[in-house]
């Protein structure tokens, strides 16, 4: 194979960069990370410290959660979950799904009160700073301190006790906000999270049951989400924004070893729950499907309405600072807000699904799924709160279910913003500059037109297909991080000659360079395709060329032209016969 190196000017060479330099810059993105996750943390660790100089002592409920998580390791180990007030609906007593709580406290609960708050403070912490590595993961040091942020505005919306808290439904919302991170990197191609997101969902569904729902449209979405990216990446046609561990080329992973493990860590975490249900006649699961399924009363889509208006309405749950989290959560849910929340709400739900279906057309699968999660959060929000029952005792808890509605909120504001920028910024259009948007949207169209018109040439398979052809099995393909290759096969050679400079764009709009320009042997297809891989600055490729078919009026090469953005750095280029 036939591989010539053409090396942008534009793209600066790290290889030479002095290694003090290269080095200090590594240090200096460290030091932003902890920056980013201690002030994301912030709050839960003054909360904590009060908690610890206080003296505080479990009662009521928390005590309960205490003498639970004692007995683990004793003959009466629980195999079950906290006391729900479901109970008032099933006549016989009713838990919480699972004991994985009451694991987590089991060792700290024979210290002492002290180390069940610690515990629960550095638990929250972890999920907080997953939170934080995770966008940093997938969208540099600009989502990171995006995302801090929002996370340390959040966290003032909820009691300072939820921080320490274990309180089963305190418990799980910092941890549902770790899964709703978790299965978006996990849907954008970080498989190895699958075995972690199990754990964090079995852990959030076992805590409360109002976060079942939520926590299982999280994790299906995410494996679907999966499979999906492995599909494209095996078709050779990954969508922008998938990238994970080893998600190279069109190379998929072997996924078995993470399966297996998330399988047993899956049959680990539930086995107490199905020994359970089959001692015991009815078990908890059944009594828990019995409580679902009976004719009640409950609270109705209206009051469901109202705690999404409150989610994502101005002014949002995330970004108000309660006097009282119960009650003010219970007062919300129950009573009609203003009119201009609603309008407010009914906005931004708008935007956002605008956002999902525009980067849906424009292939960016990380906001694409982003706002799929934004939708489904406020849909199970909005049927938590409606599905609540109506009996006194149960209206209650509404004050404190509805917790993980600050989160949810953040989510959706969160995706509007991000995605709505990183959809902006992946076409290169300038706010302030209509004449190059103007030109920008005539260069799509014309291109869409073409496309259309021309086709797809022989020999070469369309991205998605259900199959790949001979000719495309056999395309070789080369890219790197600071320059771009081309590659040719061994019947289907080529000569490639660098050339780097300014040159006319064959489409208007953008900054566009000749990178260079070359022949192929008759009989090839030397429409050079071009992606751009994992570089929020980098915008697509462009390049012109014509296909060499093999009675061509030239019998021996066919020439072709190569363009692409001046500030490109990450592409791909294919050559088949």
């Amino acid at each position: 194979m036939a591989l010539v190196d053409a090396f942008a000017s534009s793209a600066p060479d790290r290889s030479q960069a002095h290694p003090y330099a290269i080095g200090g810059e590594r240090t200096l993105r460290a030091a932003a990370t902890v920056a980013a996750c201690v002030g994301a943390c912030l709050p839960i660790i003054v909360s904590t410290l009060r908690a610890l100089s206080a003296g505080a002592v479990p009662n009521g409920d928390r005590a309960m959660i205490a003498i639970r998580s004692y007995d683990v390791f004793t003959s009466n180990t629980p195999l079950t979950g906290q006391f729900s007030a479901i109970t008032v609906v099933t006549r016989v007593a009713t838990h919480s799904l699972g004991p994985m709580l009451y694991w987590l406290l089991a060792v700290p609960s024979r210290i002492g009160p002290p180390a069940m708050n610690l515990t629960m403070g550095i638990v929250n912490c972890a999920c907080v700073a997953g939170c934080v590595l995770i966008a940093r993961r997938r969208g540099g040091q600009t989502l990171m301190f995006a995302v801090a942020t929002a996370l340390a505005l959040m966290l003032l919306s909820l009691g300072t006790e939820v921080y320490h808290d274990i309180f089963n439904a305190s418990a799980g919302v910092l941890p549902l906000t770790l899964l709703i991170s978790m299965c978006w990197s996990l849907g954008c191609g970080d498989y190895r999270l699958l075995p972690a997101a199990v754990v964090v969902a079995s852990f959030v569904a076992q805590a409360e049951m109002t976060f079942l729902g939520p926590a299982v449209l999280l994790v299906v979405v995410g494996c679907l989400a999966l499979a999906f990216t492995l599909d494209r990446v095996r078709r050779g046609c990954p969508w922008e924004g998938m990238r994970g561990a080893k998600l190279r080329g069109d190379r998929a992973p072997r996924l078995w070893k993470w399966t297996l493990a998330s399988a047993v860590l899956l049959v680990v975490c539930w086995a107490p729950v199905a020994i359970q249900e089959a001692i015991s006649h009815p078990g908890n699961l059944t009594l828990v499907g019995r409580a679902a399924l009976k004719h009640k009363r409950v609270l109705g889509p209206a009051d469901g309405w109202h705690a999404v208006v409150h989610a994502v309405g101005v002014p949002p749950w995330w970004l108000t600072v309660p006097k009282d989290t119960f009650f003010e959560r219970l007062t919300d849910v129950t009573t009609v807000p203003s009119t201009f929340s609603q309008v407010t709400a009914m906005a931004i739900l708008a935007a956002i699904l605008a956002v999902t279906v525009f980067s849906v057309v424009r292939r960016r699968l990380d906001v694409a799924l982003a706002g799929i999660f934004a939708l489904g959060l406020c849909l199970a929000l909005g049927s938590v709160a409606g599905e609540n029952p109506k009996n006194h005792l149960l209206a209650l808890s509404v004050g404190y279910t509805m917790w993980w509605g600050s989160p949810a909120g953040m989510w959706a504001w969160l995706t509007l913003a991000c995605g709505a920028v990183a959809l902006l910024a992946r076409r290169g259009l300038a706010l302030g500059d209509p004449a190059r948007r103007v030109s920008a949207v005539i260069g799509v169209c014309a291109r869409s037109c073409r496309r259309s018109s021309t086709g797809f040439p022989p020999g070469s398979a369309k991205c998605g297909s259900p199959g790949r052809t001979a000719g495309a099995r056999s395309t070789s393909r080369a890219r790197s991080r600071t320059n771009f290759a081309v590659a040719g096969s061994a019947r289907c050679s080529i000569a490639h000659t660098s050339v780097s400079g300014p040159s006319t764009s064959p489409w208007p709009g953008g900054d566009i360079r000749r990178f260079g320009s070359g022949t192929a042997a008759s009989g090839c297809d030397a429409r050079i395709s071009w992606a751009a891989f994992a570089t929020r600055r980098t915008q697509a490729a462009q390049s012109r060329s014509r296909t060499c078919p093999p009675d061509s009026a030239e019998p021996e090469s066919c020439g072709y032209e190569l363009f692409a953005p001046s500030n490109g750095r990450n592409y791909e280029a294919a050559l088949a016969r």
